[in-house]
C-alpha cells in the first residue's frame, strides 16, 4: 500500500464507522428527540417544513412580518434537500445529518491538511474535534459551528497567506454567509474581518519578540493603502449578503431588540460576578476540559502549545497569536459592551463558534512538536490514539442512546391527536394561514406544519419583534371584554383559525382536580413597560405582576428577571372554550379530533 494514501483510507474508515452508528440511531427515531413544547429541533422542523410547503425563507415561518428565529442558510439546504428527493421535512432532517457527517470530516480534515502540510496531524485533530456524539445535526446552531466556521477559518488562513483581492474577496463572501447562518455569526464574522485588517497594520509597526521581551515600534512601515481596500472589499461583500436578513433590524428597527433575547436567554453579563464566572468557566472549557476522553486529549496538547508558542520559532506563529487573541478579544466582548451599551452579542456563541479552532491551532503546535521527536512512530501513534477514541466515543454514544431522555422520547411515536391534526392543518390550510391559540401550542403546531401563528415562545423568535405587543393583543382577543377590539385586532394580525387542544389550560397553568392552582408553565407574559396595566386594565384582563424569569426553561440565579404581567387562569371561562364567550361569534368549527368519546382537538376557522 503506498504510504500517502493511509491517512485517506482511515478516515473514510471512520466516516463509514459514523454513518453506521448514526444510521442505527436515527433508525429508532419515530420523532424528533427533542420536547414538543419549546424544544429547539422542533422550531427547526417547523422553518423546513414551512419552506418545503412554499413559505418564503427570508421571512419568518411562525410569527406573520417578523424574520427567521433561526437563520435561513440550513433551513434552506434541508428544504432544498426535501423537495428534491420528494422526502417528508423529518426525514430530510435526519437524512441531511448523514451528508452533514461526511462534508463536516472531509472538510475539517483538507482545511487542516493544507494549513499543517501534514496528513497525520489533521487526521487525528480532525476526529478528536469531531466525536461520534456531534451528531446527527438537527439545528442551525451546529451547522454552523461544526461546518461554516471550519470554512471561515481557512478563509482567513488563506487571506493570511495571500493578502490580495481573491482571498479578501473569498473571505468577504464566506462571512456574509455566516451573517445569514446565526445570529451571533454576523456579529463574530465582521467583528473578526475589521481586528484582523487593524492586527495585519499593526503587526507591520511592531516587532515583538517574547522570549526576549522585545517591542519595537516601526510607524513608518505602516502600508494603510494595501489592507484598507482589502478590508473595505470583505465587509462590504459580507454586508451585502448579510442584508438577505438583516436589512430590517438595521435600517427599519434601528437596531432595537424589543424581544432582547441576548439578556434574558443566557447570563446575566451586566453584573460583575457572573463576567468573572463566565471567563473561568471560558478558561476551564478551552484548556483544562475533563469531561471525555477526546477533551482530555485536546486539552493537555493545547496547554503544552501555549508553553511551546512561547518558548519555540514555528511556522504559522504570528498567524497562530493573531488568530487566537482576536478569538478571546471577541468572546471576551461584554467586557467593554455591557458597561458602554448595556448589552452583549452573545459572548456564549462566540466561544462556541471561535474558541475550539484556538485549540485546533494550539494542537497541531503540539503534535507537530511530537511528531519531530518520533518520526518514525509518529503514524502508528495515531492510528492508536485514533483507536482508542473511537472506542470510547462508540461507548459514550451507546450510552446516550440507551440513557438519554429526549432520545428514548424520540424512539416513541406522536400521539394519534397530534399525527390527526398535522395531516388536518397540512391538507386544508395554506402554508400562510394564522394560528391562534396558546404560546405552547402554537409552537407544537408551527413545528409541526410550518404553518404561522400570533404568538409563540419568545426564545426562537427574531430580537427585533414586539413581542410584547402580540402578547398583549393576544390576551385581548381571547379573554378581552370588547368585541369591536377583538374584531380589530382579528383583523390586523389576519388570523384565520383558532386551535384548541385539550391541553391548553396545562401548556399555561397546572390545576388540581379541586380547582387550585398549583404551577404555571408558559401563560401569557407583557414586560411591565409602556402602559400594558391599562392596556389589560382597560379590556378587563386579569394579571399578576411578578418579577421572575421570561422563559420557563431558562431559570437561575445567574438569569436575570423582569417585571412581568403574567395573565392569569382567572380569565379562563371553563375546560372546553377557556377564552371569553364573546369570541364565539367569530369562530366557526372547522374540523375536530374525537376518539373513544374524548375531544382532544378543535380547529375554529375565523368568520371574516
Amino acid at each position: 500500500m503506498d504510504f500517502k494514501f493511509k491517512q485517506e483510507i482511515v478516515l473514510v474508515l471512520i466516516i463509514a464507522f459514523y454513518l453506521f452508528q448514526q444510521s442505527y440511531l436515527i433508525s429508532q427515531l419515530n420523532q424528533l428527540p427533542s420536547p414538543l413544547y419549546g424544544g429547539d429541533y422542533y422550531f427547526q422542523l417547523g422553518s423546513v417544513t414551512h419552506i418545503m410547503e412554499g413559505g418564503n425563507p427570508l421571512v419568518a415561518p411562525n410569527i406573520p412580518n417578523s424574520e427567521p428565529g433561526y437563520f435561513i442558510v440550513y433551513s434552506y439546504l434541508v428544504a432544498s434537500f426535501g423537495s428534491t428527493f420528494g422526502l417528508e421535512p423529518m426525514i430530510a432532517i435526519f437524512l441531511f445529518s448523514q451528508i452533514c457527517i461526511i462534508l463536516f470530516i472531509v472538510s475539517l480534515y483538507l482545511i487542516l491538511s493544507y494549513i499543517t502540510n501534514n496528513k497525520n496531524i489533521a487526521l487525528l485533530s480532525t476526529i478528536l474535534f469531531l466525536p461520534l456524539s456531534a451528531f446527527p445535526i438537527l439545528k442551525y446552531t451546529e451547522f454552523t459551528s461544526l461546518f461554516l466556521f471550519p470554512i471561515m477559518f481557512f478563509s482567513i488562513y488563506y487571506f493570511y497567506k495571500k493578502q490580495n483581492i481573491l482571498s479578501s474577496t473569498i473571505l468577504g463572501i464566506v462571512a456574509g454567509i455566516l451573517s445569514i447562518s446565526h445570529g451571533a455569526a454576523f456579529f463574530v464574522s465582521l467583528s473578526f474581518i475589521t481586528l484582523m485588517f487593524l492586527a495585519f497594520m499593526f503587526h507591520r509597526v511592531l516587532k515583538i519578540d517574547i522570549r526576549e521581551k522585545i517591542i519595537e515600534f516601526y510607524p513608518k512601515r505602516t502600508n494603510i493603502k494595501k489592507y484598507l481596500p482589502m478590508m473595505i472589499i470583505a465587509l462590504v461583500i459580507a454586508f451585502s449578503i448579510a442584508l438577505l436578513w438583516w436589512y430590517n433590524p438595521i435600517f427599519v428597527h434601528k437596531g432595537v431588540t424589543l424581544n432582547d433575547n441576548q439578556n434574558w436567554a443566557f447570563e446575566d453579563l451586566s453584573r460583575f460576578d457572573i463576567q468573572l464566572v463566565t471567563i473561568y468557566r471560558f478558561l476551564s472549557a478551552a484548556l483544562l476540559n475533563f469531561g471525555s476522553i477526546n477533551l482530555i486529549i485536546i486539552s493537555i496538547l493545547a496547554i503544552i502549545g501555549i508553553y511551546l508558542i512561547a518558548t519555540q520559532e514555528l511556522n504559522n506563529k504570528i498567524f497562530i497569536l493573531m488568530f487566537i487573541t482576536i478569538s478571546v478579544i471577541i468572546t471576551l466582548h461584554y467586557l467593554i459592551t455591557q458597561p458602554l451599551i448595556k448589552t452583549n452579542f452573545s459572548s456564549g456563541k462566540a466561544f462556541e463558534f471561535l474558541i475550539p479552532f484556538s485549540t485546533i491551532l494550539l494542537t497541531t503546535i503540539s503534535l507537530e512538536f511530537l511528531e519531530k521527536k518520533i518520526t518514525k512512530y509518529f503514524f502508528p501513534l495515531v492510528i492508536i490514539v485514533l483507536l482508542i477514541t473511537t472506542g470510547f466515543y462508540y461507548m459514550d454514544f451507546n450510552q446516550r442512546v440507551q440513557k438519554d431522555q429526549w432520545i428514548n422520547v424520540g424512539k416513541n411515536p406522536l400521539s394519534e391527536d397530534l399525527i390527526q391534526t398535522r395531516e388536518w392543518v397540512l391538507n386544508n390550510t395554506s402554508v400562510d394561514d394564522i394560528f391562534l391559540s396558546t404560546k405552547e401550542l402554537s409552537f407544537a403546531l408551527n413545528g409541526l406544519t410550518g404553518r404561522k401563528v400570533m404568538v409563540s415562545r419568545r426564545s426562537q423568535n427574531s430580537p427585533f419583534i414586539d413581542i410584547d405587543q402580540l402578547e398583549a393583543d393576544s390576551a385581548i382577543i381571547l379573554y378581552g371584554n370588547d368585541s369591536s377590539k377583538r374584531k380589530e385586532l382579528l383583523d390586523k394580525y389576519d388570523v384565520k383559525y383558532l386551535y384548541w387542544s385539550y391541553y391548553w389550560i396545562q401548556s399555561e397553568y397546572q390545576i388540581n382536580e379541586n380547582g387550585e392552582l398549583v404551577g404555571s408553565f408558559d401563560p401569557i407574559i407583557v414586560k411591565d413597560v409602556k402602559d400594558y396595566r391599562n392596556y389589560l386594565n382597560k379590556y378587563n384582563i386579569t394579571f399578576t405582576v411578578l418579577n421572575t424569569w421570561i422563559d420557563p426553561a431558562i431559570k437561575g440565579p445567574e438569569i436575570k428577571k423582569y417585571n412581568l404581567l403574567v395573565v392569569g387562569p382567572e380569565n379562563y371561562r371553563d375546560f372546553n372554550k377557556p377564552w371569553n364567550q364573546g369570541l364565539d361569534s367569530y369562530l366557526e368549527e372547522a374540523w375536530n379530533y374525537t376518539n373513544n368519546g374524548k375531544t382532544y382537538v378543535k380547529i375554529y376557522k375565523v368568520k371574516q
